[in-house]
Order: structure tokens, then C-alpha cells, then sequence
């Protein structure tokens, strides 16, 4: 993997480490370069090791976070209002 793809799915493989998928502007807001959000879109759509689905983007095979994203953020602000 090139440095610039790892920069640029940073935020993705992060999310995973937290079973969290990230959406778009997670992703280019932690994107460790700078780059347009429409050229990372396109990006992380032809990068082979992240899919997305639903404005969600995770790593392939782990499509479940996909669909467990709502309810960690339901349980992220239930524990940021503790």
C-alpha cells in the first residue's frame, strides 16, 4: 500500500479499529493530505480494500459496521451526554 492511499483511507481504517464506518466528510477530514472531498469520494470508490454504501464508507469485509453505524452513534451521544 502507497503512503498517499494509506493518508487518504486513514480515517476508514481508523473507524474499523472502533467497528465504525465513517462517512465522507469523516474521511476527508481526517484524510492525513489535502484533497477535495469529490476526488476522495472517487478515490476511496476505486480503492479496492474500502466499500461504501449509503454515504458509509469501511473496510471490505466488515461490511456489518455498515449497518451498525446508527446505533454506535446513538450510544457515542448517549455517553457524551454522561
Amino acid at each position: 500500500m502507497s503512503d498517499e492511499r494509506l493518508d487518504l483511507v486513514d480515517a476508514v481504517l481508523y473507524g474499523d479499529v472502533f467497528d465504525c464506518a465513517v462517512t465522507l466528510d469523516e474521511a476527508w477530514r481526517y484524510a492525513r493530505v489535502a484533497i477535495d472531498r469529490d476526488e476522495l469520494a472517487r478515490r476511496l470508490h476505486e480503492d479496492r480494500l474500502v466499500v461504501e454504501d449509503g454515504g458509509l464508507y469501511c473496510l471490505v469485509g466488515r461490511e456489518e459496521l455498515l449497518k451498525r453505524r446508527p446505533e454506535r452513534m446513538r450510544h457515542a451521544a448517549r455517553l457524551e451526554r454522561r
